[in-house]
């Protein structure tokens, strides 16, 4: 290979980096945005209950349920890529309380 050639490989190997970096982050972003409309919608279905005067707050278990998936099946997938334990604690972890949570939801609606 010459050297035209050698430089133009690594000018598209840095560029695929750099790609996949934006992408990660932007998937990040996106992951954290999500969950904090969770946390949003949660809290104003506990105000808008207290405002209403009802006895008891409106379920929130759907959006508990989207936070949950988000974050267990990110983390699963890092643990498939990365092998950290961590991930595959998290991810596991998270499974069980979204399977309640989707009980607790279908019996109440």
């Amino acid at each position: 290979m010459n050297k035209e050639k050698i430089l133009e490989k690594s000018r598209k190997e840095r560029n695929t980096e750099y790609e996949e970096k934006v992408y990660q982050k932007g998937y990040g972003y996106g992951i954290a945005l999500t969950l904090v409309l969770c946390l949003i919608f949660m809290l104003s279905k506990i105000i808008v209950s207290d405002i209403r005067g009802l006895k008891e707050v409106l379920p929130f278990f759907d959006i508990v349920i989207i936070g949950a998936t988000i974050s267990s099946f990110n983390s699963l997938y890092l643990y498939s890529k990365l092998k950290d334990k961590k991930f595959l604690f998290l991810g596991l972890f998270l499974i069980p309380f979204i399977i309640a949570f989707t009980y607790k939801y279908i019996i109440t609606i």
